[in-house]
């Protein structure tokens, strides 16, 4: 189960589980089938971990190696990776983090 967890945080996205088969590539792994993906996407499951957040730019939950980093431009992306971008910011359109925010 390990593996396939790290191969979601592959450097290389040719390399990085759900690069292939997108969503579907992912999810067909037990681990995430244990999780109940349909029922998170639909919002009907809390998560069992909980995030006390008093401001949505609040970073404190993310290490400084990565809040540190420069932001790097993609220029010419190619069609296929693109599609897949796409892909991906469909999945999580309706997911804006407003509900993780506790005042």
């Amino acid at each position: 189960m390990i593996l396939k967890i790290v191969k979601l945080l592959e450097k290389n996205p040719e390399k990085r589980l759900g690069y292939n088969q997108g969503y579907d590539e992912i999810i067909s792994h037990p681990f995430f089938n244990r999780v109940i993906v349909d029922k998170i996407i639909k919002k009907q499951i809390n998560s069992p971990i909980s995030i006390n957040i008093s401001n949505s730019d609040l970073t404190l939950n993310f290490d400084n190696i990565y809040t540190n980093m420069k932001p790097q431009i993609i220029e010419n992306i190619e069609p296929k990776d693109m599609n897949k971008i796409n892909e991906y910011e469909k999945i999580f359109e309706e997911f804006n983090g407003d509900y993780l925010i506790s005042e």
